[in-house]
């Protein structure tokens, strides 16, 4: 699946990860599009039946709603830059906790798709299927592996276990927000370069399986990023890497910056 959000999550993750602290307002304001754009396209999962076609189909829309929101947030990340790196660092911290919860707990299922499968109540989030039935890999569907893991995650409904998930997720990740906060310099290199490293690694991981399949429909992206990537341990070993040479990177080129 190569597309131009693909490409964009690539530079946007080399920036974060390698500059996140010498260019700290560009910074945020990357994050805040990242962030923005992640939060149109659940938007857009919502309301997509009901929009008009642009052309033959829908799939416009779906760039236009994380356009549309990735803009807004990103502006606002630029110009409250000490508010957005609490929020940043808040959201960036529960992602990547969610992450790999959903490994080690659903088999690879994404954030993305477990959110959307829980917030829509089962309901599609692309034009052709519904989230609950994309297979991840040969482990099964998504709403089979997320059966799977409430089955471990106390709690009598599935609005309490999903709230017992976002909630530890979330506090966490407030945190480590206020920790960042509070230490500035070398907790803003960590959290730029993992979360960075985070989205460097998910774009890497899908640009070298989807090398064959070129195909820039909302439908392919919607799927693409509802699964994790086939292979977790490979994934796993480029994100550490990439996180531990963009921290030393940081460090080093930014001695002189107080």
């Amino acid at each position: 699946m190569l597309t131009f959000a693909l490409v964009l999550t690539i530079i946007s993750g080399a920036l974060l990860a390698f500059m996140g602290y010498r260019s700290f307002k560009l910074s945020m304001a990357v994050a805040g599009f990242v962030i923005g754009a992640v939060l149109g396209s659940y938007l857009y999962s919502f309301v997509w039946e009901s929009l008009p076609d642009i052309g033959s189909d829908r799939s416009a829309w779906l760039y236009i709603f994380m356009a549309v929101c990735g803009a807004i947030l990103s502006l606002v990340s630029f110009r409250l830059y000490k508010a957005a790196l609490f929020y940043v660092t808040a959201l960036a911290t529960a992602y990547v906790l969610m992450k790999y919860f959903l490994i080690i707990m659903a088999g690879g299922v994404s954030v993305s798709a477990f959110l959307k499968f829980a917030m829509t109540g089962h309901r599609a989030a692309t034009q052709g299927s519904m989230v609950g039935e994309i297979a991840v890999g040969d482990k099964g569907t998504v709403s089979e592996l997320i059966a799977e893991m409430y089955e471990k995650i106390p709690g009598t409904t599935e609005i309490q276990k999903m709230m017992v998930v976002l909630g530890i997720a979330l506090v966490v990740g407030a945190i480590v927000g206020f920790i960042v906060c509070l230490m500035q310099k070398p907790a803003i290199i960590v959290v730029t370069s993992i979360f960075g490293a985070t989205l460097l690694s998910q774009a890497l991981c899908q640009f070298l399986e989807s090398l064959e399949t070129v195909d820039f429909s909302a439908d392919t992206l919607v799927k693409g990023l509802s699964v994790g990537p086939e292979n977790v341990a490979i994934s796993t070993l480029i994100f550490v890497a990439i996180a531990a040479v963009a921290i030393f990177v940081q460090f080093r080129t930014t001695r002189d910056i107080d």
